[in-house]
This record gives C-alpha cells, sequence and structure tokens, in this order.
C-alpha cells in the first residue's frame, strides 16, 4: 500500500462522518501496514532533549534504578492516540481524567502538578495551573518515555515534588529520508491520522509531522448504574466527550563542527473538546473547549570546549503560547452559553547546564534553570484580570563511580515570585524560597545484582491559579496557601541476567503543607464551593515489583505491581485515607510471536480501592471500588526488510466492558476495538 493512497483516505476523511471508519476497518485485517519496530540504524531519540545528557549518567549513577522507559517499539504496540493512554506502561501510574475534562498523570500517590513534564527538555506544565492535558499531545513524533520516580536530579528545576516524566521525539540516525503515514480508527467513532517525514543529510537533519483526530466520545460500559446523572443510559456515548485535535511539529538541527550543535523546533497544537460531566453530583459542570491552542518554540545547544568533551554548555530556550476558551452552559443540550472565560498564557524560559568531568569517573555539574509567565483571564465582558511569575532555581551536583559503588548529591536553591496577582493586589510581589536536595547510592552485590537507594527532599509552590482563581465560582479563593514540601526515599533491589529482570523497592514519601480540594460545608461557605487548603502531613509508604521475563524466544512476560498505603493530617487531626490513592495499582503484558509472525498479546490494568473526602459520608470519605481489565491485541507481520517494516493489528481494551471508576462520577471507557493503517519507509 503506498503512501499516496493513504493522503488520499486522510483527505477524504475530512468530508466523511464516523461511518467512512466503521467502513475501514474491515479491510484493516487484511491491508495494515503498522511501523511497530524500526531499524535501529536508521531511528534515536532527539539527544539534545534528553535532560541528563552529560549529567549523572556519564558515570553510570543511581539515577537508572529509578528510571523507567518506554522505548519506541512499546508505544508503537500500545497502540494510543495520544500520552494520556500510556498508563499501562508506567509502574505505580494512574492516568484519569477529572472535573476539568483534562487527563492527568499521578505517579506514586503524587499528584499532577508535583509532577514535572518535559518535550524535549521544554516543561509542558503550563505554570498557571501547573498541569498539562496529556489528552492534547499526539503520540506520533514520540520517541521514548522515561519516567523518573524520584525527582533525583538537580536538572529537572524547580516544581518536581514528585517525579519527572521526558518525553523525546525521534531523530534519524544514518544520512538519508523516511515517511511515516498512519491511519487509525476505533468503534467509538474515532480516527486520527499522523504523517511523519524525518532527514539526515551531513550535518543536518530534521523531522516534520503533522496529526488530526477526531473523537465523537468515548463508550460507556454495559453496566452503569441506572442512579446516573447527566447521562442518558441509552445512549452509545458518554455525555460531552467528543474531541477534535490537529497539530504540526517541525525540527532543525546543525553540527557546526564537532564541538557545537543546536537544533531549533515548533509544536503547535489545536482543538476543541467537549468534559464529562461528573454523573454522581447535581451541580456539575455543563463545560466544553470550543477553543484551545498552544505554540512552542523552542531551541537547544550543546558546546564542548575541548574534543575531549571534559567541559560541555548544555542550554535550553523557550518560548511558550497558551489560549483557551471555557464555555458554561445551563443544561446538558448544551445549547444555552450562560458563561465564557478566555485564558492566556505567555512563558519565556531557559535552563544552562555545565558539565565538568573532573576524572574519568568523576563530574560536577551546575544548573541554573528560569521563567517568566503571564497569565491573562477574562470572564464574560469584564476586564481581564493579570498575573505573572518569576521562578529561579540554580544548583550543583557531583556524581562519582567507586569500583562497585556509585554516589550522587546535589543541592539546589529555588525561588517564586508573583508581581500581579489579579484582584488581590495585596499579594503582588509576594516570594517566597526553599532548597532541594538529593542523595543517591547504588551497589553491585554481583555483576548480576544491584542494591539502591534514593533520598530527595523537593518543594512545590502553589500555583497562581490554586492561589487566586475562582474557576467560574467553583472554587473559594484561598492566597494564603503555603508551599509544599516533600521527603522521597526507596531503597530497593535490582537483579538482571540475559532472560530476566526483576526489581523490588520498598518508598516511604512524606509531604508537608499537601495542597488539597475541601467542600465547604454551608456554614463556612453559603455556596457550598470548593477550596484549596493545606492538609497539613501526609504519608506514603509502599512496596513495588517489576519483572521482564524472555521465557523463550517466543514468549515474553512483564508485569508490576504497586501498593501503597496514604495517610495524612490536618490541623492536628488524623485523616484515615487521602484523595485519589489507589491502594493497589497492576499491570501485566504477556506477548507470544509466532516463527510465521503472528503475535498476540494480552494486557491488565489493575486498580486497588481509593477514597475521596465527602462530608456527607459519615466517616467523611467516599469509598471508590475497585477494578481490573483486560486488552487484547493480535498483530501479523507482512514483511521486515532494512527500512521497511509491515505489521497488521486489531486491539480490543476492555474486553468485558467493565465499568470503572478512577474519581468519582467520572466512569472510564467501556469495550473499544481499534486497528490502524501505517507504512514505514
Amino acid at each position: 500500500m503506498s503512501i499516496s493512497i493513504i493522503i488520499i483516505l486522510y483527505r477524504k476523511s475530512f468530508m466523511f462522518n464516523y461511518k467512512f471508519v466503521c467502513f475501514l476497518l474491515p479491510f484493516v485485517l487484511f491491508a495494515n501496514l503498522n511501523a511497530a519496530e524500526i531499524e535501529s540504524d536508521t531511528l534515536r531519540i532527539y539527544r539534545l532533549g534528553d535532560i541528563n545528557v552529560g549529567s549523572t549518567r556519564q558515570v553510570g549513577s543511581v539515577v537508572n534504578s529509578t528510571i523507567n522507559e518506554i522505548k519506541y517499539f512499546e508505544l508503537q504496540r500500545a497502540d494510543i492516540f495520544s500520552l494520556a493512554e500510556i498508563q499501562k506502561s508506567i509502574p505505580s501510574a494512574r492516568i484519569r481524567t477529572n472535573s476539568r475534562g483534562e487527563a492527568m498523570l499521578f505517579l506514586r500517590g503524587a499528584g499532577e502538578r508535583q509532577l514535572g513534564l518535559f518535550f524535549d527538555g521544554v516543561p509542558m506544565n503550563l505554570p498557571w495551573d501547573n498541569r498539562f492535558d496529556l489528552s492534547m499531545l499526539p503520540a506520533g513524533i514520540i520517541g521514548n518515555i522515561v519516567v523518573n520516580q524520584n525527582s533525583n536530579s538537580i536538572m529537572f528545576g524547580p516544581n518536581v515534588l514528585g517525579g519527572v516524566v521526558n518525553v523525546s521525539t525521534i531523530e534519524r540516525h544514518s544520512d538519508g529520508y523516511g515517511m511515516n503515514a498512519k491511519l487509525q480508527g476505533a468503534n467509538s467513532e474515532t480516527y486520527s491520522l499522523d504523517l511523519t517525514h524525518d532527514a539526515r543529510i551531513g550535518d543536518f537533519n530534521y523531522i516534520a509531522n503533522v496529526s488530526y483526530f477526531n473523537s465523537n466520545g468515548y463508550i460507556l460500559p454495559g453496566d452503569v448504574p441506572d442512579d446516573m446523572l447527566h447521562q442518558d443510559l441509552d445512549a452509545k456515548f458518554r455525555t460531552n466527550t467528543d474531541q477534535k485535535r490537529m497539530s504540526g511539529y517541525l525540527r532543525g538541527e546543525y553540527q557546526f563542527n564537532p564541538l557545537t550543535v543546536a537544533g531549533v523546533s515548533v509544536l503547535y497544537l489545536t482543538g476543541e473538546k467537549g468534559v464529562a460531566p461528573e454523573s454522581h453530583i447535581e451541580n456539575a459542570r455543563f463545560w466544553r473547549y470550543p477553543e484551545w491552542s498552544r505554540m512552542l518554540i523552542s531551541s537547544n545547544f550543546e558546546h564542548k570546549f575541548s574534543k575531549s568533551g571534559n567541559s560541555t554548555l548544555r542550554g535550553t530556550l523557550w518560548f511558550d503560547d497558551f489560549n483557551q476558551q471555557i464555555n458554561t452552559y445551563a443544561s446538558t443540550r448544551f445549547d444555552s452559553v450562560t458563561s465564557e472565560q478566555h485564558d492566556q498564557d505567555n512563558t519565556i524560559g531557559a535552563r544552562l547546564a555545565f558539565a565538568q568531568q573532573l576524572t574519568e569517573n568523576q563530574n560536577l555539574n551546575f544548573v541554573v534553570n528560569g521563567f517568566h509567565t503571564k497569565h491573562e483571564e477574562a470572564i464574560e465582558e469584564k476586564s481581564p484580570d493579570n498575573f505573572s511569575q518569576n521562578t529561579l532555581n540554580a544548583g550543583i551536583e557531583y556524581n562519582i563511580a567507586m569500583n562497585n559503588l556509585k554516589i550522587g548529591v546535589g543541592v539546589a536553591y529555588d525561588y517564586n515570585e508573583t508581581p500581579e496577582t489579579g484582584l488581590f493586589t495585596e499579594y503582588a510581589g509576594l516570594s517566597s524560597s526553599d532548597y532541594a536536595a538529593f542523595l543517591n547510592a547504588n551497589y553491585d552485590l554481583t555483576s548480576e545484582m544491584v542494591l539502591f537507594a534514593n533520598f530527595s527532599r523537593r518543594t512545590r509552590f502553589p500555583t497562581m491559579r490554586e492561589s487566586f482563581s475562582g474557576a467560574l465560582d467553583r472554587f473559594k479563593v484561598n492566597p494564603d496557601l503555603l508551599p509544599e514540601s516533600g521527603i522521597l526515599t526507596e531503597i530497593g533491589l535490582g537483579y538482571s541476567i540475559s532472560d530476566i529482570t526483576l526489581k523490588f523497592s520498598a518508598f516511604a514519601n512524606f509531604y508537608e503543607n499537601l495542597i488539597s480540594q475541601v467542600t465547604l460545608s454551608s456554614e463556612e461557605d453559603e455556596l457550598r464551593r470548593r477550596m484549596r487548603v493545606n492538609v497539613g502531613k501526609a504519608d506514603i509508604l509502599g512496596t513495588e515489583f517489576g519483572i521482564d521475563w524472555s521465557i523463550s524466544r517466543s514468549i515474553k512476560l512483564g508485569a508490576f505491581m504497586t501498593y501503597m498505603n496514604a495517610k495524612g493530617e490536618s490541623n492536628g487531626k488524623e485523616l484515615e485515607h487521602l484523595d485519589n490513592k489507589p491502594e493497589l495499582l497492576g499491570g501485566l503484558s504477556a506477548i507470544y510471536t509466532h516463527v510465521s509472525g503472528i503475535s498476540l498479546m494480552l494486557e491488565s490494568e489493575t486498580t486497588g480501592n481509593q477514597y475521596e473526602a465527602d462530608n456527607s459520608e459519615e466517616s467523611g470519605f467516599a469509598k471508590v471500588d475497585g477494578s481490573t481489565i483486560f486488552n487484547l491485541r493480535i498483530s501479523y507481520n507482512l514483511f521486515k526488510l532494512t527500512g521497511h517494516v509491515a505489521d497488521i493489528y486489531i486491539r480490543a481494551n476492555n474486553i468485558f466492558d467493565t465499568y470503572r471508576l478512577y474519581q468519582r462520577g467520572l466512569p472510564e471507557p467501556g469495550r473499544t476495538i481499534q486497528a490502524g493503517i501505517s507504512f514505514s519507509l
């Protein structure tokens, strides 16, 4: 199948509705060309987008023991439409869609605002709220995803209290040209197209990508409760879950000489989407995002001061422009707008890192991170409120490898200032500061077994939205919020031979001044709005086990399980539970590949019981029951030549149509069948 055929289908998809996808899917079983893997000699990860290059990895630091990496072929095998679907590949992680319709990542109980999310080294979290909707980032240009569960590097900058996720794009390694075109569809009346072209010509390389995504919503499972509010139980789709998204990405990189290389990239995202109303409360949000756009311009560079490479300067510069409109409606008919909110954010930032190789087994790293951001919020016809923030981080880290022992240690200083605070002018110019530190140790017991330990202390400053925004009168503001701080500790054992890798760890994370939402009583607020408060203390203790086992050439098994116990304290009162901290997280992936090219993959995703604060309950908490779902993928390898891969597949997610909740009132999708067409050369 040629690329031209796929492009023709793409053009027609703009004119046809979901019936086009329904017509196409049967043919996918016979004609799909999916680049599940690309030859290693033509593709690699964009090196300048890796935050830790030139840092702790040079001396084999323990950072590798706390890293989970999702590789390109794993992402292709997951058949995801966006970054919001990667949770089954990340131990101790869950992605859930909140009441604002945003897909958020949670890692070892740490919330979305406590995690750092980077795209080729550039922060993706919007400073206004320190989070980003993962459903708006397409998967086509992603080369790998690296998850650091302990924030154990100064390179990440401020506000990475609970961990870091770095998304890296692909980069062509050898001279030549390449192209990939991919079309996917699902029985949820969802389809997407992704086109990528890349090339390397001597000292210059580039990549260009465009993508389009359209979904009429997600399918409800068959056993939804009869008392579900704001939902037609006979409807196929969950109320108001449709989404459209378009994106474009362009990056060029030039090697000026053996010592200097620089790249410039532009990422543009635009779309619109609905927000599913919470089905357990009467006064739910009836929201839509009719306009949503983001443009990110960035530059990464590296300069070595000598051919030895012992002294290296790396930098990342970026400009971020974000716009969105939120419409509030009177009912689930979504035909009468009662209010509008317009948001605009502009951010400029930079990271400069200097790495000095002291000896063959020692290095020293200095880093400065900083950004300035402005947020403008206009509700109805009122004059816009203006907010601004300056955040700075500076640190130093030292790494050494001594025979079987490797140690990394670092300290950093964090500073935050809010020159403009909207209507709360008395808080203008308010500033705060804190420190960060980490210590890692990694000891090789044998050539197959390693003992590791990690300790880090981090701070997260309250966002401007948390402190000063009422979210269309859903929240009562609290400008007196204090910064969160946390101590993350972990000890573990890793074992690896040619066919099997095992890792077991125990972790204990201790947070102070943790920011959480509470629903105010009628005495505290006649509107019974929510308010963000510092709950005092939170302790999250847990264990994590993971295994990757190549049982034979044709059978591979991967599994993980995380157990967590979360408790807290507020104003001297012990809290038995914390909001949305599942007791158990688990995943399984079993793959069988026959010599004929047929491959079968079975996956499971398990989420344990969790709780949410609810003043109407006698205990003060409402229970959210746990769940387990199963996914199945069948594929057939048509051919594999140098630079060309062909594979046919069909995938079923949530095979048994299980009803599940990751957050009260917001059920997850039911059984979904999808397939796709792609061609790579």
